[in-house]
């Protein structure tokens, strides 16, 4: 039988390959994830991610999710895994907050599919991810 519990629930392995991953990016100090920050610099708005400036064409990584439904009623999971998205901003428009001008855009089989931002949406770089996975990969 699968394991029913949020991974904050357990500190141990279990049969669940998705809690085994997650636990062990949480023991190793894998990167954490983290929500876009949205500062007004002396040029002008600018977005951040982990302190490191967003440029439009930016590749991020963004963190999966997924969703349940029991007893308890409908929730949302963080996983372990993420997406890799390209960052852009939408041509400036009168009363669009900053925020609403992020868009999207990740490749998968060939199709492109835009999405807009949202501040629940958790972020990494994918030069921490890579590093973080070869690390992990090294150790014995």
């Amino acid at each position: 039988m699968a394991c029913m519990l949020v991974l904050d629930e357990h500190k141990v392995p279990c049969d669940n390959p998705e809690h085994v991953k997650a636990i062990l990016d949480r023991d190793q100090n894998a990167p954490p994830w983290a929500t876009i920050e949205h500062r007004h610099t002396s040029t002008g708005p600018r977005d951040y991610l982990n302190d490191r400036p967003i440029h439009c064409g930016d590749i991020l990584c963004l963190q999966a999710i997924s969703y349940h439904s029991d007893d308890y009623g409908d929730y949302t999971l963080h996983t372990s895994k993420g997406r890799s998205v390209r960052y852009e901003l939408q041509a400036p428009a009168p009363g669009v907050r900053p925020a609403d001008r992020i868009v999207l855009y990740v490749s998968i089989a060939g199709y492109f599919f835009t999405s807009s931002y949202s501040p629940s949406m958790r972020f990494r770089w994918p030069d921490e991810v890579s590093e973080h996975d070869r690390l992990r990969e090294a150790a014995p």
